[in-house]
């Protein structure tokens, strides 16, 4: 993957997906966008050749930081709860697990389908909803019949899914690329290289983005120039839709389109881009990082509740917001060495906190290994069961990143018995006794294995 990606690339480390999606200027009714939603699931299940396990997840303007995940999610395609939960609806969306993974969720290849509908934000101190309306269908490639090698068959219903959710959500703008783009992302490759207007994309007639096929409104062809602009780009053929709308595609085979292709599209549609983003001016700090307990659960909080309300449900390790739920900051603050961004750096976690972590923390987050190293329920458990013996060190990371995760990367163990009576030359030894005190599902030795320096410092066990 290159550093830099093109403008029409998602900077990801994503598997491989194909993604279609639609965008309207307006909110529209919940049972409208479900109907559309119904037939984006019918979409992807036709493309997936593995077998997937799907949940329903449900989120109302009424949510907040401190809502349960269970409230909001059910298990399969309920339809009933997406249709009927209380409350203005802000997202719902679709989630398709494989089946054979699905004790693994840190694979990348775990969610291998994702169908989402994001509807605008209501900001109670504008008075006004910020935003617009999207239902977007991704699947990973790998999991598709014959592992999506022919994209032709692939791509082929999702021009008719295109148009006739056009027409029953009054979508103006859309894409379909075979790229790293999930459908539960909240920006699109041309967004994050370019600065959305103020008042919420779509303020202006803006495009949302592009690829293999595009969907342009009657604004968007009258600033390029006209649909014979396009007749210029390589491959295009250009599909004629209700409202004077159009569905450009690059051939039929989107793993066929070349950069130089993608290139001339981008020439021809540039003036109907949102404007550049100036990538060398940085974001000014407004304040520093909290460094309590109560700071930074309000920090994390109202950072959960900003990445739910623009659309990111889950993270690369768990449901967005799941170190708030399990009050982290209790736990690690108390240790922590440096607090960073959205990160805390802590050192000496013992057992009282590691066995809050192991009752609050998710099981899917206990279990998820980061590194070489023992997975975080391990570490927990053997610092739980020497108190002050094992102490861990390490990091959390709160909801405002994707990486949202507790990682230990580290353990110091103090006044062992056995340890006591080792040295330098005994790291073997020793080794055998880290595992003995529980630290003993690490996928490789530790990356250094040092004994005391003093007589009051701990062995130091650590993975990079």
């Amino acid at each position: 993957m290159n550093a830099d990606p093109q403008p029409w690339q998602k900077q990801s480390e994503v598997l491989p997906t194909f993604f279609v999606g639609v965008s309207a200027p307006a909110r529209i009714d919940r049972d409208v966008a479900i109907e559309t939603v119904r037939r984006a699931v019918d979409l992807a299940a036709g493309w997936v050749g593995v077998d997937v396990t799907w949940s329903t997840f449900v989120s109302v303007d009424a949510d907040d930081p401190g809502t349960s995940m269970k409230k909001m999610t059910r298990p399969g395609l309920d339809w009933e709860f997406a249709s009927s939960r209380p409350g203005m609806a802000q997202t719902i969306s679709l989630t398709a697990v494989c089946t054979e993974l699905e004790p693994f969720p840190w694979r990348p290849d775990h969610v291998v389908a994702e169908v989402s509908a994001r509807f605008p934000v209501f900001v109670a101190g504008q008075g006004r909803e910020v935003g617009r309306m999207s239902v977007t269908v991704s699947v990973q490639r790998w999991a598709m019949y014959g592992s999506g090698e022919n994209m032709r068959w692939i791509a082929g219903p999702a021009g008719p899914w295109v148009q006739q959710s056009t027409e029953v959500i009054g979508a103006d703008s859309g894409y379909a690329i075979l790229d790293r783009v999930r459908a539960s992302d909240t920006e699109s490759p041309l967004e994050l290289h370019s600065t959305v207007p103020v008042a919420g994309f779509g303020s202006e007639p803006d495009l949302w983005g592009f690829g293999w096929g595009t969907l342009l409104s009657p604004s968007h062809l009258e600033r390029i120039g006209g649909v014979g602009v396009l007749t210029g780009v390589a491959g295009a053929e250009v599909h004629d839709l209700p409202g004077g709308r159009v569905w450009v595609t690059l051939g039929d085979d989107p793993s066929a389109v070349t950069d130089e292709t993608m290139w001339g599209l981008h020439a021809a549609l540039q003036p109907a881009f949102p404007a550049p983003r100036v990538r060398w001016v940085a974001s000014p700090r407004v304040a520093e990082p909290p460094s309590t307990v109560q700071g930074v659960h309000a920090a994390w909080g109202a950072d959960a509740d900003a990445a739910r309300a623009a659309g990111r449900l889950r993270g690369a390790f768990g449901p967005v917001g799941f170190t708030v739920e399990a009050a982290v900051p209790d736990a690690v603050v108390q240790s922590a060495t440096a607090f960073s961004g959205d990160l805390i750096m802590f050192e000496g976690l013992g057992a009282q906190a590691a066995g809050a972590l192991l009752d609050r923390l998710p099981a899917e987050v206990l279990d998820h290994r980061v590194g070489p190293g023992p997975t975080l329920r391990t570490a927990l458990r053997a610092a739980a069961g020497h108190p002050g013996v094992v102490r861990l060190t390490g990091h959390a990371v709160g909801p405002a990143r994707e990486d949202e995760r507790v990682t230990v990367d580290g353990v110091h163990i103090y006044d062992d018995p056995v340890l006591a009576h080792l040295g330098a030359g005994d790291l073997d030894r020793a080794w055998l006794r880290v595992q003995e005190l529980g630290i003993d599902d690490a996928s490789a030795t530790p990356d250094e294995l040092r004994p005391p320096s003093t007589p009051d410092a701990p062995w130091t066990v650590w993975w990079d």
